[in-house]
């Protein structure tokens, strides 16, 4: 199913970009692209790696693995940035 946002905290939207595949829209957009993201998935087909894809001010867009490195949908995505705004 599609993913849905259980804490808001400066997130003011999320996208399913595919199997695998989220992105996320910062409420408010970060100074630079040098600012930190963190991404774990727990869940789903053992997910063995999540990682952050691709950075912008005011998305960031991050995947999750399964063991034998194809990209799979987690049961839940955890996903914190920091960095100045």
């Amino acid at each position: 199913g599609a993913p849905t946002l259980a804490g808001s905290f400066n997130v003011s939207g999320i996208t399913d970009s595919g199997v695998g595949d989220l992105t996320v829209t910062w409420d408010r957009d970060f100074a630079s692209t040098a600012y930190a993201v963190v991404v774990s998935a727990q869940g789903g087909a053992i997910v063995a790696v999540s990682q952050v894809k691709a950075v912008a001010v005011g998305t960031s867009e991050v995947v999750a693995w399964s063991g034998v490195f194809a990209l799979v949908d987690p049961d839940a995505w955890h996903v914190i940035a920091i960095g100045p705004q």
